[in-house]
């Protein structure tokens, strides 16, 4: 008889309880079995507050890491599924961690998931601390490396990462979002210096590009220019201004020059809309390897600057969504 791949599953759980049963051990909280070790997509971790789904390529680790933070209305499962991520994601050797938002938003259209961010004040979780718990579990099941990890955020999720970005840098090592910018009124200043990519599309209409002011029924959003010289002065970049240089991956590129040791600022343009394009993630990927992260050798730090890696990943190309 052939077994289906949720049985297997179900005896494979069975079989390791009765073990422990018969050895009379009971095993700690955070090493008991976890569906998620085993299938991945197919049933999500669980962490305190909330779920996430994860998918890692073939190896032993520690592995660089995309934790992807979909949009309003979004679901984790059916975006962690999307071949578009696995042909881009895992294919270049990075585990892909896809956090699930609460389905407690109120939107013209009805109930759905969304962000904690300053710009929704009302949300019941605190997603910042969420997605720390979500990278402890990660890396102690995943093997995930936490000096390689980069959040890369769509529309709601582009503004949670634009305030983890200027609040909590340190909670990883590079920040890249699109069709977002910081929610609610800007700060005075962020915390640190940190790695950020902005990306927007000009002919987006639900977060327009570059108007002064964003605002969809009680939300409202920081103009992305005037965001950016926020992290600009951040990053103590030479100027408020980026400055025009050669284009990467077929969109309009910004940079901001001589800023902070091991700090960047980057923005991309392209003439498409809220979606991101296809090239949108090969793009982050390129720019975030363009840095070095390995471990220093003592007393030594040396960071290049974005895109100084040669060669684009040539993914195949694929619709971008929330």
């Amino acid at each position: 008889m052939m077994l289906t791949p949720p049985l297997q599953r179900r005896l494979r759980a069975l079989g390791l309880a009765l073990l422990l049963g018969a050895l009379g051990q009971a095993a700690p909280a955070e090493e008991r079995f976890n569906p998620c070790d085993y299938t991945g997509f197919d049933s999500p971790c669980a962490v305190p507050g909330g779920e996430y789904r994860a998918l890692k390529p073939p190896g032993k680790g520690p592995f660089p890491t995309v934790v992807y933070l979909h949009g309003s209305l979004g679901e984790a499962d059916e975006i962690s599924a999307r071949r578009y991520f696995q042909r881009t994601v895992i294919a270049r050797g990075y585990v892909l961690l896809v956090p699930r938002a609460l389905d407690v938003v109120r939107y013209k259209s009805g109930r759905g998931t969304g962000w904690s961010h300053a710009a929704r004040t009302d949300h019941p979780r605190d997603d910042i601390g969420f997605l720390a718990r979500v990278l402890d579990h990660a890396e102690a099941r995943f093997r995930i490396d936490r000096r390689r990890v980069v959040f890369a955020g769509q529309s709601d999720g582009g503004f949670l990462i634009w305030e983890i970005a200027c609040h909590r840098p340190g909670l990883a090592a590079a920040y890249a979002v699109h069709a977002a910018s910081y929610g609610g009124p800007l700060p005075e200043r962020c915390a640190a210096p940190m790695r950020f990519l902005q990306a927007h599309g000009r002919r987006d209409r639900v977060v327009p590009f570059e108007r002064a002011r964003w605002r969809y029924g009680r939300l409202s959003a920081a103009n992305p220019v005037e965001g950016l010289a926020l992290l600009a002065r951040a990053n103590r970049c030479s100027g408020s201004k980026g400055k025009p240089v050669a284009p990467f991956h077929g969109f309009r590129r910004i940079s901001w020059q001589g800023c902070a040791r091991g700090a960047a600022l980057d923005y991309l343009v392209h003439d498409g809309g809220h979606s991101y394009p296809w090239q949108w993630m090969p793009a982050v990927l390129d720019w975030f390897e363009g840095f070095d992260l390995s471990p220093p050798a003592v007393g030594q730090r040396t960071v290049r600057r974005a895109g100084e890696r040669s060669g684009a990943f040539k993914a195949v190309p694929g619709r971008g969504a929330d």
